[in-house]
C-alpha cells in the first residue's frame, strides 16, 4: 500500500484510502507524516472533508478519526470544527447518515474527548450519547447491523462493535456482534476493514505524536 503513496502524501489523492492508512499505522504505533499532512491540508472551509469542497459525512468522520488516532490533540482547531460539522448533521435519532458512518462518528467523538452524556431534565443528551443510543437501537436480534448498507453486514457490524466497545464495553450488543463476526466467513467489502478494526481494539490510543512529528497547519485545497 505504501508503494502507492503519492508525493503529496496521499494514496492516489483519495481521502477514503488515505485516512484508513493513517488510522492503521497509528494503531500499529507508527506515523505517516506525509499522509497526515495531506489529510490536514484537504480540509474544506466548512470544517469537513470531501471532494472539491463538498464535505461528506463518511469522509469527514473517517478523516477526523484518523487524525485524532494519529496523535492530533482534541484541542486542535481542526477537531473542534469537524466535531461541530458532524453535530450539525446528526439526525433526531442520533444517526449520522447511516449505521456505519454513525459508528465512525462515535469513534471520532470519543477520540475528541466527547464522553457520552445522557439527557437530564435540564440538558439534552450530547452527540456521543445520541450516536451510541442509535447504534444500540438499530442492531438486529442476532447482533448484526447494516444488512442493507454499502459496507455490508460484516463491515458495518465491525464498525458498530468497535464504537460500542469504546463507548460502553459491557453492552449486550457487543457480545452478540462478536459472536456473529467470529462465525462469519462472508466475502465482501467489510472483510477488508476487519484487521484495522480489531487492531484498534488491542492497541491503546496514541496520546501524543512521536518525537519530531510536526503537524502542519491547514490550508485550502484547490480543485479544478
Amino acid at each position: 500500500m505504501l508503494g502507492h503513496q503519492q508525493p503529496d502524501g496521499s494514496l492516489s489523492g483519495d481521502l477514503t484510502a488515505t485516512a484508513p492508512l493513517v488510522w492503521a499505522q497509528a494503531e500499529a504505533g507508527s506515523a505517516n507524516n506525509g499522509a497526515v499532512s495531506f489529510l490536514r491540508t484537504a480540509v474544506n472551509p466548512d470544517g469537513g472533508w470531501g471532494v472539491c469542497g463538498v464535505s461528506t459525512t463518511w469522509k469527514t468522520t473517517l478523516t477526523l478519526l484518523a487524525l485524532l488516532r494519529s496523535g492530533m490533540p482534541a484541542s486542535d482547531p481542526l477537531a473542534a470544527t469537524a466535531v461541530a460539522w458532524m453535530e450539525r448533521r446528526q439526525g433526531i435519532l442520533g444517526d449520522v447518515r447511516n449505521t456505519g458512518e454513525t459508528a465512525v462518528a462515535l469513534l471520532a467523538l470519543l477520540a475528541a474527548g466527547h464522553t457520552p452524556v445522557p439527557e437530564t431534565d435540564t440538558t439534552p443528551a450530547n452527540a456521543s450519547q445520541k450516536a451510541r443510543d442509535f447504534l444500540r437501537a438499530t442492531v438486529a436480534t442476532d447482533g448484526i447491523w447494516g444488512r442493507d448498507e454499502a459496507l455490508g453486514s460484516v463491515g458495518t457490524t465491525a464498525l458498530a462493535l468497535l464504537a460500542l466497545s469504546a463507548a460502553q464495553p459491557l453492552a449486550s450488543e457487543v457480545t452478540q456482534a462478536q459472536t456473529f463476526l467470529a462465525s462469519t466467513r462472508a466475502p465482501g467489502v467489510g472483510v477488508a476493514v476487519l484487521p484495522v478494526l480489531f487492531r484498534s481494539l488491542r492497541f491503546p490510543k496514541i496520546s501524543s505524536p512521536p518525537d519530531g512529528f510536526a503537524l502542519p497547519g491547514p490550508r485550502a485545497r484547490d480543485c479544478d
